[in-house]
């Protein structure tokens, strides 16, 4: 269910029950040293959902939007080996898009940041991550070309490292983060003619 506020603010509920969901969930066996993956089906899986997006402009300087989405996750299954769970979680996720305007038509700072709580998945624990990242944007030569330099995951915190504590479970995921610093260029020739055709909507007016 979707409800707009003076053509401007969103805001969002959902709803979704999955029933024999299934994923790839890791179980570490009792016989041997080693780490078995599988997919199995739970019981189910559901989640509600509440979403708020915002955007604001500042003058003619900043434009930004700041989106809000709470979820309450609960995922069950009856006969996961010896171990069986039912767990539930509510999280939170931030999320603020800002674009200044240092010079009109020209120069523009990007600077984007995403914050999310602790969740589940399954046995998993979820750690808390999220990212900053910051771009300039320089438009020359009649706003034919675009000079783009961007660093993404500023802090290096996007990635999270899943953790393992339930029942006879215990395992630590380690995974890399890493910074991504780039530029790019683009450049608009001239002489593109749009040759789209007026649609006949005669037929709909009879």
């Amino acid at each position: 269910m979707v409800y707009v506020l003076h053509n401007k603010y969103q805001f969002v509920a959902w709803f979704n029950y999955t029933d024999d969901y299934f994923t790839q969930t890791p179980y570490q066996r009792h016989d041997r040293l080693t780490v078995q993956y599988k997919f199995l089906n739970f019981d189910y899986s559901q989640q509600w959902g509440l979403q708020a997006s915002v955007p604001q402009r500042f003058g003619n300087w900043l434009d930004s939007r700041l989106t809000v989405l709470g979820v309450w996750m609960k995922e069950k299954c009856s006969a996961f080996y010896d171990i069986p769970f039912n767990r539930d979680i509510a999280w939170v996720m931030v999320s603020l898009r800002n674009n200044f305007t240092l010079v009109p038509n020209h120069l523009y700072l990007n600077l984007d940041g995403m914050i999310r709580s602790k969740a589940h998945q399954a046995i998993y624990d979820l750690p808390s991550s999220g990212n900053v990242d910051l771009g300039l944007k320089y438009i020359f030569c009649k706003k034919r070309a675009t000079l783009h330099v961007f660093c993404n995951d500023l802090f290096e915190t996007s990635v999270i490292d899943p953790v393992i504590r339930f029942g006879n479970q215990n395992m630590k995921m380690d995974f890399s983060c890493y910074r991504q610093v780039g530029v790019s260029l683009v450049y608009r020739f001239g002489g593109y003619k749009d040759r789209s055709k007026e649609v006949d909507t005669a037929r709909f007016k009879q």
